[in-house]
């Protein structure tokens, strides 16, 4: 099961977004202030973090860099700012995915899904790799790889 951090000050947007995702079998995390969101990224794999632009005591735009600069987490910034310099500041600073709110939860979802390549599989040859699983195969054998070497096989295929 794949982890999502969800940062939102809002009690009832985090409450729905946590129970769309739940829905389609991510693990969620919640946090309602900046502080809480590193604290829970710092103690837990997360796949995910959505966050909230406006969020108590740390931003979320500072939260993201945070996650940006320590790990390859995928990061949508959610926020009722529509100007499109809001977009831009939040992609520049590390964003993959920008939301507006309000949003509809299905195109939420499948953004979500598309960042982290959900459900997704690819074949070399032989070879299949499970994206979302991080796991590789050889017909019906596993194949074991350190996070490093997968990470570096990703690469590969990627610029095949």
């Amino acid at each position: 099961m794949l982890n999502v951090l969800i940062a939102e000050d809002e009690k009832y947007m985090l409450d729905i977004l946590s129970k769309y995702f739940e829905r389609e079998d991510f693990n969620v995390l919640k946090a309602n202030k900046g502080t809480e969101a590193i604290e829970i990224f710092e103690g837990n794999k997360i796949d995910l973090a959505i966050l909230d632009w406006i969020i108590p005591e740390i931003d979320g735009i500072d939260v993201c860099r945070y996650i940006k600069e320590n790990s390859n987490t995928k990061v949508l910034i959610l926020t009722a700012k529509s100007q499109n310099d809001d977009e831009i500041e939040a992609l520049e600073f590390g964003a993959d995915e920008y939301g507006k709110k309000p949003f509809a939860p299905r195109i939420l979802i499948i953004r979500a899904k598309k960042l982290i390549n959900y459900g997704y599989k690819t074949t070399v040859g032989d070879i299949t790799i499970d994206i979302t699983k991080k796991r590789i195969y050889k017909g019906d054998k596993e194949i074991k790889l350190t996070k490093n070497e997968f990470e570096l096989l990703m690469v590969f295929v990627k610029n095949k």
